[in-house]
């Protein structure tokens, strides 16, 4: 059978590294390494020093981020592992340097692609602080036990990249539908205070206290706090300070400055931390009297596996002294950030904003830039932006399995403070980054999101996907409160920001009375916060049913009594959500323009194709080429209200839909914005059998040259994916095909079920490729595929030779005289607009450096236009405007092979580059915007074309040419042999 998600894998490994950014200076560089010495000297791979930290000090102490700075200031880290138990420490005086005015960034980069160097909290864990190993239990158990240092607060760990948890009673139950669900729960009888405790009631039979040996400080009740009605998110879990059986009560101890409310009858809760309930894969109990820690493994000998116990919940601290002392200009490229601790799990006080903590902690900062980053595996969340904290951008980010929340901004500042009355978060882009698992260990009402702003004025989020969020996805929340009456809290505003081409999906998934877009206490009645939020998919609002909230989850919600006045909201589609779009709080006053929840929804309106990631997202993050359309997606839709819920087992996620009526006319259908047109393998899942349903359900797939029938039998077969073809369907969301239908069956008078689609591209579509302006396939011919520009010219002996990536042949030069020429034509010119080419290349061992593999122009400083030229194992990209050259490079796996290099011009923004369908770096060129890069020079392919010299030894195949911006899909396409 087909393989329904065919992950191009493949393309994730290349071994690359961006190696200088601009012409106009040259950077200055140093490298670190895992196998490093801080003894070498850190100016080349093979003298790397060891530690972010001896870089940064070298740099300050040396004065080499001084006024004096001439250029930006690249520490190259080398692929691997650098292991922090305590955070490095960046202060002011680690900032970019330069004039005033114009400063330069200190960039921390990955120097062998995104994700490849990786700041963890914890080494592999086989090896205990005695020397000794895990050791089996013995008795016929399956726990282990590891000696560490006693004393430590421990609120996860992570064994070969899964979570594991705290033991716990009820055991951890995982839903395919609500994986953020932390259920089982159990559900007291009764409940109250006395004094500075409280007391849970459990039932009889729940739980035998007496069987349990002395409790430490790890024991817990883990509840969900407001009588079991308002499920707004756990707070932290309260320590058990003691346990009367006669009454059955949990005596628990809780916070006299704000204590929780009074438990009752109803509540949900777990009990964790007692070394008695660790009985399930996964579990773990940490005795802090001792330092042992017990493991009940999820993949066997834990001796064998890689297994993180983290003890620090920040990784890297950004801070200024005081909003007017900051820290400025750093750049954090392509890092991976892993394991740390949520030791916030151990404290018995309410979950304050003080309580957050972001691998990436940022205090006092401006243009801080964190581009192409990696968060992954994490106690707390992956970037908080605190306190006067501006102009600073987060882009090309993947944040997944957080245990609280993604990024925070948040400004304590007050806005009345004497001293510094303008110290205001404000004008930070948040752009093109994906979440996913947010809220993995709790979730507290305020802080469990992908994105919260918090008294934060004039920010940006855009063009971003977040997927499986226990609570939020996006939430604003400002300075006004009802709490008896309108409370202004002194913090600075919330007005000003725009939230929009943003996909949310799957959210609040145990918790209830919010929404996946949320906003909370920005406004009064007249008063100056509007925040605006546009262009959004918003869709999967559901809570699992032992959430018992009455205000079940909605896909906008306006929250705290008057006080969230004056957003407003445009082009906005909203499906499936369990309790309606939108709802407000007695905040009446919204502006809404083309919204799916009023009577005037225009669809046309929504820009599908350019909601969510955009091309420049880092494919080694996710897979651009593969779609599934669920039926709690924004992808999915029916043609009549008759359709409802289906239980059933084997369902993909969890859940589906069923319809009964046995007539042809009504139809449930996916329909999902392709990234490329070309052909798609579809995939159809099935349930189990159900000897009720349709043994002929009638599948329609709407392709463009037609529909094509096809049929499931959901009576008999296994559960999963069934292969229903190759189909070819346009890019984008179209309205008149590229979609699958489920018909009714009018047959065999049985119901049909409806689940979800994969869509797997397997081939682009050349003649669809908009924007194709040259196309040299070098198939024993050098014509122009496209049809736009002329042929190549093969000069000197060039030739053809089989050895080729793709189709037959590939251009042969021998590195002396030979090259290939294609006459001037505008198709081939950069000039104001966006710009993309791509080429196979195959280098030959030759020690010259700076030979020319493709060359319009941009050979000299007077040339404008663009040039490609590298060495054994480097290879440049140059673009010049005539009286000047930028020029970046990245080095690739060497000689002797073929490389997939792929190069995209924003005119307004960036050139990146791509080696093997992977990023390997960009260099801005905003500065040139507007500006005519054309050339009048032919194209030449194998040498200089402004010398005359320069030939490239090798061979070149596929070279084509674009005048738009290729994306992901298409890269990893062309990038495929």
């Amino acid at each position: 059978m087909k393989n329904p998600l065919p992950f191009r894998r493949h393309l994730l490994g290349a071994c690359l590294a961006l190696t200088a950014l601009t012409a106009s200076a040259t950077p200055e560089q140093y490298w670190v390494s895992p196998t490093g010495s801080d003894t070498n000297n850190g100016l080349t791979p093979a003298t790397a020093w060891q530690t972010v930290t001896h870089a940064r000090d070298y740099l300050t102490t040396n004065g080499r981020n001084s006024p004096a700075q001439a250029d930006d200031i690249i520490i190259n880290l080398i692929a691997g592992e650098y292991v922090l138990t305590a955070p490095v420490v960046f202060d002011r005086f680690d900032s970019g340097g330069g004039p005033a005015g114009a400063e330069f960034d200190v960039v921390y980069r990955s120097a062998d692609g995104p994700g490849a160097a990786r700041l963890v909290g914890a080494a592999d864990l086989n090896v205990g602080t005695d020397g000794n190993p895990w050791t089996p239990l013995g008795g016929g158990s399956p726990l282990w036990v590891i000696q560490l240092n006693a004393g430590l607060k421990l609120g996860t760990l992570y064994e070969n990249d899964k979570r594991g948890w705290v033991a716990r009673s009820p055991n951890y139950q995982p839903k395919a539908r609500y994986p953020l669900y932390r259920g089982a729960y159990k559900v007291s009888t009764g409940g109250n205070k006395s004094g500075t405790t409280h007391n849970l009631q459990y039932a009889p039979g729940d739980f035998d206290p007496a069987a349990w040996g002395p409790l430490t400080s790890a024991a817990q009740v883990v509840w969900w706090r407001n009588g079991g009605t308002a499920n707004w998110g756990t707070d932290k879990p309260s320590p058990i300070q003691s346990i009367n059986t006669t009454l059955r009560n949990f005596v628990l101890t809780v916070d006299a400055a704000t204590p929780p409310p009074t438990p009752g009858t109803g509540e949900r809760y777990y009990v964790q931390g007692i070394r008695e309930l660790l009985d399930a894969p996964g579990e773990f109990f940490y005795d802090p009297t001792d330092g042992l820690l017990y493991y009940y493994p999820q993949d066997g000998d834990p001796n064998l596996q890689d297994i993180r116990v983290p003890t620090a919940t920040r990784l890297l601290t950004v801070s200024g002294g005081t909003p007017a002392l900051p820290i400025h200009h750093l750049r954090f490229e392509g890092l991976a950030f892993a394991y740390t601790n949520c030791a916030f799990s151990n404290l018995a006080q309410t979950i304050t904003l003080n309580d957050f903590d972001g691998a990436l902690y940022v205090r006092y900062g401006h243009n801080i830039e964190v581009r192409d980053c990696l968060f992954e595996q994490l106690g707390s969340g992956a970037v908080y932006l605190r306190d006067n904290s501006h102009h600073n951008t987060i882009t090309g980010c993947s944040i997944r399995h957080m245990g609280l929340g993604g990024i925070w901004l948040y400004n304590g500042v007050q806005r009345s403070d004497p001293t510094y009355p303008n110290a205001r978060s404000e004008f930070n882009v948040i752009t093109n980054c994906q979440f996913s698992d947010i809220g993995e260990v709790l979730t507290p009402a305020v802080g469990c999101a992908g994105v919260l702003l918090v008294s934060a004025s004039n920010n940006e989020i855009s063009h971003s996907e977040f997927s499986n969020c226990a609570r939020y996805a996006v939430s604003l929340r400002g300075n006004w409160r009802d709490e008896g009456g309108l409370i202004d809290n002194g913090l600075h505003y919330t007005t000003g920001n725009l939230v929009h081409h943003v996909r949310a999906t799957d959210g609040l998934q145990d918790s209830g009375d919010a929404g996946l877009i949320h906003s909370a206490g920005v406004n009064v009645a007249g008063g100056p916060n509007i925040n605006t939020w546009e262009q959004l998919l918003v869709s999967g609002a559901y809570a699992d049913a032992s959430m018992d909230d009455p205000q079940k989850p909605n896909g906008i919600f306006l929250d705290y009594p008057g006080c969230t006045y004056g957003q407003s909201f445009r082009h906005i589609k909203i499906a499936a959500t369990q309790s309606g779009s939108f709802r407000t709080n007695h905040n009446p006053t919204q502006t809404t323009h083309n919204v799916s929840w009023t009577g005037s929804f225009n669809e046309t309106l929504i820009d599908y194709a350019n909601i969510g990631l955009t091309s420049a997202f880092p494919a080694a993050y996710h897979d651009p080429i593969t779609v599934v359309a669920d039926d709690h997606t924004i992808d999915y839709g029916e043609s009549d209200p008759a359709w409802a819920d289906s239980s059933i087992a084997g369902l993909h996620r969890g859940d589906g839909r069923y319809h009964a009526y046995a007539v042809a006319a009504p139809y449930a259908e996916w329909r999902p914005t392709l990234p490329a047109t070309g052909n798609y393998d579809v995939f159809i899942h099935r349930m189990n059998p159900d000897a009720g349903a349709s043994a002929t359900a009638p599948y329609a797939i709407l392709h463009t040259a037609g529909t094509q029938s096809f049929t499931v039998d959901q009576q008999t077969g296994a559960a999963g994916w069934v292969y229903a073809g190759n189909f070819r369907f346009a890019a984008g969301r179209v309205a008149t095909n590229s979609a699958v239908r489920l018909l009714t069956n009018s047959s065999d008078t049985k119901p049909v079920r409806a689940d979800a689609v994969t869509f797997a591209l397997t081939a682009l579509d050349a003649e669809a490729l908009d924007g194709e302006r040259g196309w040299w396939k070098f198939d024993n011919s050098a014509a122009d595929a496209s049809g736009n520009v002329a042929t190549a010219s093969l000069l000197n002996g060039a030739a053809y030779t089989a050895s080729a990536p793709v189709g037959s042949h590939a251009l042969a030069l021998d590195g002396v005289n030979d090259y290939a020429e294609v006459a001037d034509s505008p198709s081939l010119d950069i000039d104001t607009g966006d710009f993309a080419f791509a080429l196979w290349f195959y280098r030959d061992a030759n020690a010259i450096t700076n030979l020319r593999l493709l060359s319009k122009g941009a050979g000299l400083d007077s040339k404008p236009g663009y040039a490609v030229f590298g060495s054994d194992g480097l290879i440049s990209v140059a673009v010049g405007n005539g009286t000047a050259r930028k020029i970046f490079s990245a080095t690739y796996p060497g000689t002797a092979q073929w490389v997939h290099l792929a190069v995209n011009i924003d005119r307004a923004g960036a050139i990146t580059l791509y080696l093997d369908g992977v990023i390997a770096g960009s260099m801005s060129i905003a500065d040139w915007a507007g500006q005519d890069l054309s050339s009048a020079d032919p194209l030449n392919i194998g040498r200089n074309v402004n010398s005359g010299s320069l030939h490239w030894p090798g061979r070149v195949d596929d070279l084509r040419i674009f005048r738009r911006q290729l994306t992901p899909a298409e890269i990893a396409f062309l990038a495929t042999p």
